[in-house]
């Protein structure tokens, strides 16, 4: 599982990433764009989402857990 906490990712092309089961905890993604990124059971804990793209995006099992999902896209995206 790969471990990149506190990282900075501000407007990062993130698209059809595999990022399955990573640990993003308290990393920055803002404006970020996750479309068609697999985020399976990837952990989001305390990570700003904020005006990010997450449509199509795999996103079952996350934690999102005091994430901040102000503004963020997410049509579409993939819960099942």
């Amino acid at each position: 599982m790969a471990k990149l906490r506190d990282a900075n990712f501000h407007h990062a092309h993130l698209n059809v990433a595999d990022l399955r089961g990573a640990d993003l905890s308290n990393s920055d993604f803002s404006g970020a764009d996750f479309r068609g990124a697999d985020l399976r059971g990837a952990i989001l804990h305390n990570a700003n989402l904020s005006e990010t793209n997450l449509s199509f995006a795999k996103m079952r099992k996350m934690d999102l857990s005091n994430a901040n999902l102000t503004g963020a896209e997410l049509s579409e995206a993939i819960t099942k």
